[in-house]
């Protein structure tokens, strides 16, 4: 979500492992995907476009990034590289 990597195995497995809700979102830079609350597949496809999210969608993933970070469940793991 945003620029970091959060490993949701820990206390997510249930929801983000094979047959989870959010098995879709696992491996992927699931950011634009988060913001729109949506499950499409085509909004996981490299490059992630943000630059043209509303502001709901900008609120919308800002609330995942503080909800992965204040969970401690779900631990930054790393950084996402800038896509080309």
């Amino acid at each position: 979500a945003g620029e970091r990597v959060y490993d949701v195995s820990f206390g997510g497995g249930e929801h983000y492992g094979v047959g989870g809700s959010y098995h879709c979102f696992a491996g992927k830079n699931a950011s634009r995907a988060l913001a729109k609350l949506s499950f499409d597949p085509e909004e996981m496809k490299p490059p992630v476009k943000m630059d043209d999210l509303s502001e709901k969608e900008r609120k919308a993933l800002n609330d995942w990034i503080k909800l992965f970070q204040e969970d401690k469940l779900y631990p930054c793991v790393g950084m996402l590289e800038k896509e080309t």
